[in-house]
């Protein structure tokens, strides 16, 4: 099993389903991604030059899990930017200094996690859809089973801050 992690919202915004605040994780980065909205519709974007701290390289979704399906429990040398399309997810991360949860549950977030932070995803509510966008394929990435704090050591500060 993972580490131990703790919950950065109180029990009342848990309880409004109230998504994360920012995140103070070295190695996490909330983003509000912009919104473009006319009669036709919305749209939301994800690209580095509005939204994103890396390029993206690969996407793919997650859906159709339990309330108690768990995905993930690792690291990896892929940076990744996750949105809850529909529901609501519970993402644990850890830097290997510090440890910390987060509920995403808007559209308009992107929870931007760099290479060599564990983390885990569970909790999915009300028919959940993950999209992840990740900045290596898969066959580029590798795995690890706890944090992974070499790869933080190189963190571009504009970008993930």
């Amino acid at each position: 099993m993972g580490p131990s992690l703790t919950s950065n919202l109180s029990q009342r915004e848990r309880r409004r389903g109230a998504s994360a605040r920012t995140p103070s994780l070295l190695g996490v980065k909330l983003v509000k991604l912009p919104k473009h909205a006319d009669p036709r519709g919305r749209l939301i974007a994800l690209d580095r030059d509005q939204s994103l701290p890396f390029e993206v390289r690969r996407v793919y979704c997650i859906y159709q899990g339990r309330g108690k399906t768990v995905r993930g429990e690792h690291a990896t040398s892929t940076h990744c930017a996750m949105v809850v399309l529909q529901g609501s997810i519970e993402v644990d991360l850890d830097n290997g200094q510090a440890q910390a949860s987060f509920r995403l549950s808007r559209i308009d977030q992107a929870l931007c996690i760099h290479a060599g932070v564990w983390l885990r995803v569970r909790d999915f509510r009300n028919g959940a859809i993950l999209l992840v966008a990740a900045s290596q394929l898969y066959a580029e990435s590798e795995y690890f089973d706890r944090p992974n704090p070499e790869l933080l050591k190189s963190i571009p500060q504009e970008r993930w801050r």
